[in-house]
C-alpha cells in the first residue's frame, strides 16, 4: 500500500497491519475462546475501526483529502521514484510486524500446556495479569476511539473547524487519541512479554526470544512516535491557543498524557505539517 500512495504507508497500512495479521492468526490457528483469543480480537477491532474511521472521514471531508495530497507531495520531494520508498516501507512493515507479536506469544502461551500450568499454578497470577493487561488494552483503544468519534462530532457540528475541542473526553484528556494508543500498546507488548517469559521458563527458544526481542523493538517505536506527536501537539496548541483563558482553563483541568521534553520541529514531517496535524487524530 506504501507503494501505491505514500500516505498509506502510516494510516491504512498501519491498520491493515496489525489486524490482518491478528487475523491470519487465529484462521491459521483455530481454538478455543481464550485470552489470546480476546488479544488478536483487540489488534483486528483497532485495525478495522481506525481504517473505517479514516475511509469514511475523509470520503466527507475535502481537508483531509487535500492533507492526504499534501502528504504525496512531500513524498515525491523525499523520494525520487515509488521503489525508493522501499527502506522506508520495510521499516513500517517490521514496526507493524512488532506490535503483532505479542499476540503471537499468547498464542503459544495458550497452546502449550506445560507452560500453561506454570502461568496458572497457585492463584493463577500469570494468567491474572495477561487478562488485566488484555482488558487495559482494550480501554486503551476505545479511549482512542472515543476520542476521534468526538473531535469530528464536535467540528463537524462547527462551520469553521479550526478551535480547540474541550468536551466530552476532552474535558479530561487533552489528546485522547495519543493517550490512549501509549496505553494499549503498552498492554498488548507487556501481555507479549509475560508470556514469553512462561514459554522460556518451559523450554528456551532462540526463536520465542527473538520474538520477544522484536516485540520490544515495535512497541519502543510506536510509544515513540506517540510520544514525540503527543508533545508536538501540545507546544502548538499553547502557541495558538495559549493567551486564551479557555485554553489556560482546560490545561488546569486536563490531562496533556504522557509526552517528551521539547521536540525539534521535524518532528510530523512524515505525515505532515503543523497546520494540518493537530485536527489529523489517529494514525502514526
Amino acid at each position: 500500500m506504501g507503494f501505491i500512495k505514500s500516505e498509506w504507508i502510516v494510516s491504512y497500512g498501519y491498520g491493515f497491519g496489525v489486524a490482518l495479521s491478528a487475523l491470519s492468526l487465529l484462521l491459521k490457528q483455530p481454538q478455543q475462546m481464550s485470552i489470546a483469543t480476546v488479544h488478536a480480537v483487540a489488534l483486528i477491532f483497532y485495525g478495522f475501526r481506525l481504517n473505517t474511521f479514516l475511509f469514511i472521514r475523509n470520503r466527507l471531508s475535502s481537508t483531509y483529502r487535500d492533507i492526504g495530497k499534501k502528504i504525496d507531495e512531500k513524498s515525491k520531494e523525499r523520494f525520487s521514484t515509488r521503489i525508493a520508498r522501499t527502506p522506508f516501507v520495510v521499516s513500517c512493515g517490521l514496526l507493524y510486524y512488532g506490535l503483532y507479536l505479542p499476540v503471537l506469544l499468547t498464542s503459544k502461551l495458550v497452546t502449550d500446556a506445560t507452560a500453561m500450568q506454570s502461568a496458572n499454578a497457585g492463584v493463577g497470577i500469570g494468567m491474572n495479569v495477561i487478562k488485566l493487561l488484555v482488558g487495559l488494552q482494550w480501554f486503551g483503544y476505545m479511549v482512542a476511539a472515543v476520542g476521534d468519534l468526538t473531535k469530528s462530532y464536535v467540528k463537524a457540528s462547527e462551520k469553521n473547524g479550526k478551535f480547540l475541542v474541550t468536551s466530552g473526553i476532552f474535558s479530561v484528556l487533552r489528546h485522547p487519541n495519543y493517550t490512549g494508543e501509549i496505553l494499549a500498546w503498552t498492554c498488548n507488548s507487556l501481555s507479549g512479554t509475560i508470556a514469553a517469559s512462561y514459554l522460556l521458563r518451559n523450554k528456551f527458544s532462540f526463536k520465542i526470544l527473538s520474538y520477544l526481542g522484536l516485540s520490544m523493538v515495535g512497541w519502543i517505536g510506536m510509544v515513540f512516535v506517540l510520544l514525540r506527536a503527543t508533545t508536538g501537539l501540545e507546544e502548538r496548541q499553547k502557541n495558538e491557543y495559549g493567551t486564551t483563558d479557555t485554553y489556560k482553563e482546560w490545561t488546569k483541568k486536563t490531562w496533556s498524557g504522557w509526552k517528551l521534553g521539547a521536540e525539534d520541529d521535524k518532528t510530523h514531517e512524515i505525515t505532515m505539517d503543523e497546520e494540518t496535524q493537530e485536527d489529523y487524530g489517529s494514525g502514526i
